[in-house]
């Protein structure tokens, strides 16, 4: 990658926060692929970022899949409560 794309790596835009991380990633998608995110993870070493994996997903609209919504709605609400 380069130009744009390198500003857009998760290793440039979250390595200045503390702030607690939820990706939300598809094991299917096939535009952010699951080497590159975990590479950009490792790269970043934080713990404060936190991967889930939903198996057999694409890129983006999780939410709206009707196989993910549950998943996904108990995923982002354990993670917002256990930040309080």
């Amino acid at each position: 990658m380069s130009g744009f794309a390198d500003k857009m790596k998760l290793s440039i835009l979250l390595k200045n926060t503390n702030l607690p991380i939820l990706i939300l990633q598809g094991s299917s998608d096939h535009q952010t692929k699951m080497d590159f995110l975990t590479e950009e993870i490792d790269v970043l070493g934080k713990q404060n970022i936190a991967l889930e994996i939903f198996n057999g997903a694409s890129h983006v609209k999780l939410y709206q899949d009707d196989n993910f919504k549950e998943q996904y709605e108990l995923l982002v609400s354990e993670f917002i409560r256990s930040k309080k």
